[in-house]
């Protein structure tokens, strides 16, 4: 095998190792991604069951397994963050359709994520391929 072979095979074995890490983060950004969706589908699933609910006093979670009872003083209302530390009442229907308006950019932006993954799972088969074919040349 040449000089150029073995630099090219170093190459190759070097891309590999850059995609490998690469599809490693997209699929912890898609983790993180899905773990976002379900938080929002659960706010969602919360505000239909206040919605449906006849009590006026609620446990509010402040920290994993730690709760408060808070008293609803306006039911059917949320206030909604907007940004830049504003937040407005926004109705039930309005709040999710806000939280559903989120889930579809996220999911919007998860499938752009799993088209750059889908990318790097095909340049790494094809770098395979090539390094076969090196080895290849090698034995010949």
């Amino acid at each position: 095998m040449t000089e150029t072979k073995d630099e090219q095979m170093q190459q190759k074995y070097f891309e590999m190792q850059m995609l490998a890490q690469q599809a490693n983060q997209l699929k912890k950004q898609m983790q993180l991604i899905d773990n976002q969706m379900q938080e929002i589908s659960s706010a969602m699933e919360g505000i239909d069951s206040l919605n449906e609910s006849k009590e006026s006093e609620i446990l509010v979670p402040i920290h994993s397994g730690v709760f408060i009872k808070a008293e609803i003083k306006e039911k059917g209302k949320c206030i909604v963050s907007v940004g830049s530390d504003i937040a407005v009442p926004k109705t039930f229907d309005e709040t999710k359709n806000i939280l559903e308006n989120n889930i579809l950019e996220i999911g919007k932006y998860k499938d752009q994520m799993m088209e750059i993954l889908e990318k790097c799972s095909l340049r790494q088969e094809e770098i395979e391929q090539e390094i076969v074919s090196l080895q290849n040349e090698q034995d010949v």
